[in-house]
């Protein structure tokens, strides 16, 4: 760890302790003219991206151990938004409406804001929660609707809300096992894929019909390793194996069979638009057009996608966040569907890189 590392974390500590832990007004630029880095330790790390009902992108991310950001993209620019209350990363992201988004920030805390993005209040899911010296990890969450959304985290934690947020419920998921990413298709029906340790499988899948109030889990014999899944109606999904292999089920998830046996690429999310048309992605693109029945050549990509690093708005634009090589990340976007994928020009880095020095140092540049 180097010096710049261990200063910006010490003062990344007392910035946080300054903080208000009911919310926070972050500050939003527009991007700059890029300058030459000047802090090899510091590192620009982009972890999710999620479209919102606007036709916008949205990317998440921290500037090393100093401060969170959000990236509002659209065709014609970037904005910077920079978040002093959240030091490590944002891990989750996603809008319910034009002014109402959710998101988790430092593992630990969901946020919500009300305008747009432009300002973000902590939200405790309860009381023990709140006070616990040792919070529980949040991974994922998911809204079906404006009212309904579902929080997933560590040790099998599920949260509910049927009021948009304004109160959570505990759920019993049957299960301790770390869940890391949680869908529904509407109010009731819903899935989650956890494993025991790290992120890079999973070891179980349970499903609910009833909005979470019950959820079972589906029997792992007939069910491959999941590395990412999604679903499009209550039957009918899609997920990519730890081999990268395209499964499919029909049943809702009880039974998942191979659609498309990997032959030596690297794939590891999956999305679809309707039953019908669908992209696979990892360090090549796939797509199909019948529901999976066939795939088209790959195109290789000549970067990884990790899941929930991809967002599409319609089936021909997309964005992805992808790690760089030297432990940053881009942001690329596609208007043809992934045929070809261009760069987002790195003004955005500057303004985060800025932002990020004065609040680890307490001063400017």
């Amino acid at each position: 760890m180097g010096i710049l590392t261990i200063l910006m974390f010490i003062g990344g500590l007392q910035a946080q302790a300054a903080q208000d832990a009911a919310g926070f007004s972050p500050k939003i630029t527009q991007t700059a003219p890029p300058t030459a880095t000047k802090y090899s330790d510091a590192k620009i790390v982009l972890n999710v991206v999620t479209a919102d009902k606007q036709g916008n992108v949205w990317a998440g991310g921290a500037y090393t151990m100093a401060e969170g950001f959000l990236l509002q993209a659209s065709a014609e620019r970037v904005s910077v938004i920079m978040l002093p209350s959240v030091r490590n990363e944002v891990s989750d992201l996603l809008f319910t409406s034009a002014r109402t988004g959710w998101m988790i920030g430092d593992w630990w805390y969901l946020y919500r804001t009300t305008d747009g993005g432009i300002n973000w209040q902590k939200i405790w899911l309860d009381e023990r929660l709140q006070k616990a010296q040792n919070p529980t990890r949040l991974n994922s969450i998911f809204f079906a609707d404006e009212e309904h959304g579902w929080v997933a985290g560590a040790g099998g934690l599920i949260y509910r809300t049927a009021d948009g947020g304004m109160n959570w419920r505990k759920q019993n998921s049957g299960t301790k096992i770390n869940l890391k990413k949680i869908q529904f298709v509407d109010t009731s029906h819903g899935w989650a894929i956890g494993n025991d340790s790290g992120f890079d499988g999973a070891a179980i899948l349970i499903a609910t019909k009833n909005g979470g109030l019950n959820w079972k889990t589906l029997s792992q014999r007939s069910m491959p390793s999941l590395k990412d899944f999604t679903f499009v109606t209550a039957a009918k999904g899609w997920g990519i194996n730890q081999q990268g292999d395209v499964v499919h089920t029909n049943d809702g998830g009880r039974t998942w069979l191979t659609q498309r046996q990997n032959d030596g690429g690297y794939f590891s999310s999956v999305l679809f638009f309707n039953e019908l048309a669908g992209l696979v992605l990892g360090d090549s693109i796939l797509r199909t057009s019948n529901g999976g029945q066939t795939w088209d050549s790959q195109r290789k990509l000549g970067f990884f996608v990790e899941p929930r690093r991809a967002a599409f708005t319609d089936n021909l634009h997309g964005w992805v966040v992808h790690p760089n090589g030297i432990g940053a990340s881009d942001l690329k976007r596609t208007t043809n569907g992934g045929e070809s994928w261009e760069s987002i020009s790195d003004s955005w880095q500057s303004t985060v890189e800025r932002n990020g020095y004065r609040k680890a140092f307490g001063q400017k540049q």
